[in-house]
């Protein structure tokens, strides 16, 4: 199960600060998660969208979306121009897709050499 403690800094202000990044870059969906990395889980609090996106919010597992689950433990930005051409996803973009979800962000917070949230972007259409 992942955990429920919210790492540090965790707060409205972050929140605020995730939906404007998102406006600048003309996303679609941004988030904050809370990761248990032992069983490769993200708990994604509510998070921000567009009207008519809808929430991934709730447990989900890394796995699911692809091969970049160790980049993020390294404490290694993702950034996904496409998920169905990029080698760490392609053959799980129908995950991605069903979500809404085309240009994945994730950006980790590792505290103590350990990652224990991540923040993440996306957008529905492909980056270019």
């Amino acid at each position: 199960m992942a955990s429920s403690k919210r790492p540090s800094g965790y707060d409205q202000a972050s929140h605020d600060a995730v939906k404007r990044a998102t406006l600048s870059l003309r996303a679609t969906r941004a988030g904050y998660g809370s990761v248990d990395a032992r069983a490769g889980t993200v708990t994604i609090e509510p998070d921000w969208r567009c009207p008519g996106v809808a929430s991934v919010s709730g447990l989900h597992r890394f796995r699911d979306f692809g091969s970049y689950l160790e980049d993020l433990k390294r404490g290694d930005t993702v950034v996904l121009s496409d998920v169905a051409t990029d080698p760490r996803t392609r053959d799980q973009a129908d995950a991605f897709v069903a979500l809404g979800i085309r240009s994945p962000v994730n950006v980790p917070l590792v505290e103590q050499g350990a990652m224990v949230a991540v923040l993440l972007i996306h957008d529905q259409k492909p980056w270019n």
